[in-house]
């Protein structure tokens, strides 16, 4: 349909401005002041991605406006989630913006809330956000409950085994499924979340930026991943985001060598723990046999 013809030029559009940042504000402002709220989805897009991680103030102050003002519940949706591209870096200050609209009247800016905190503290474990999002799960509307759930599983991936916050997880994802009174949507959501907790034989997690710096194949596939509201086949652009927790070594041979490793507390998809903006110093060296 022409609809679906403009969204897909709309999302086009934001990935030829990814991390142009100044240069797309010429386009930004044509976009969110269009009649149409396909083209206003497309002015958020582009921001999201023209600022992806800088978390600009102007660009947040942006989106913030018009999840609150925008007369299109689509586009009150996606300015809210799309928060979470420019906070990525910045997990915490993530929760603390989207958390008084969490009690939004309007279900599409809870949807968004649930994306936007799935989006900036994925693979974090974040606490604030878990928070946040156990309280989404239990919301009224199906489909704030599926992206809650997808949400809480994007947060949790790759918590070791004892977690009590993970393994409570996949006890309750089990009991949805199963539950023959649950909404269709939600348990949807749940076999979604499922997977993502398992991914990669649980040996991935979720990384936007590494070391700060941003990772722009898992901005892309989180991007459109973020627009499976409209196709479910773009669930499977976030295995673009995956990146592996474990490393393979052999030595001559192929002989598996005795090695020793240096954990640093900072995950690679954001700090959860002590100064999240200071840098990891450099790590020792290994001692080979």
């Amino acid at each position: 349909s022409t609809q679906s013809t403009w969204g897909g030029i709309a999302l086009a559009l934001s990935l030829l401005m990814y991390n142009r940042e100044d240069e797309a504000d010429t386009l930004i402002e044509a976009l969110c002041t269009h009649k149409d709220p396909i083209f206003r989805c497309g002015g958020v897009f582009v921001t999201a991605m023209a600022y992806a991680g800088t978390a600009n103030p102007r660009a947040i102050e942006r989106l913030l406006d018009v999840a609150v003002t925008d007369v299109a519940d689509e586009v009150r949706r996606y300015a809210i989630a799309y928060v979470g591209f420019l906070t990525f870096k910045k997990p915490k200050y993530c929760t603390d913006l989207v958390r008084l609209l969490s009690d939004s009247y309007n279900p599409h800016t809870r949807y968004g809330v649930a994306m936007a905190i799935g989006i900036a503290c994925a693979g974090t474990g974040l606490k604030d956000a878990v928070e946040l999002l156990e309280r989404l799960c239990k919301d009224n509307v199906d489909y704030i409950r599926q992206m809650a759930y997808i949400s809480l599983a994007m947060v949790l991936i790759h918590q070791p085994k004892g977690c009590e916050k993970a393994d409570g997880l996949r006890k309750t994802l089990e009991e949805r499924v199963k539950d023959k009174h649950e909404e269709l949507m939600t348990k949807f959501g749940c076999i979604i979340a499922c997977g993502i907790l398992d991914a990669g034989g649980r040996n991935v997690t979720i990384a936007l930026h590494r070391n700060g710096h941003n990772l722009m194949k898992a901005i892309v596939g989180m991007s459109i991943f973020a627009q499976y509201w409209h196709w479910y086949s773009y669930l499977l652009l976030l295995s673009l985001t995956f990146q592996p927790t474990t490393d393979l070594c052999a030595a001559e041979e192929y002989k598996l060598p005795i090695y020793k490793w240096v954990v640093k507390d900072t995950p690679v998809g954001g700090g959860v723990t002590g100064d999240e903006d200071q840098e990891p110093g450099p790590p020792e060296p290994f001692e080979w046999p």
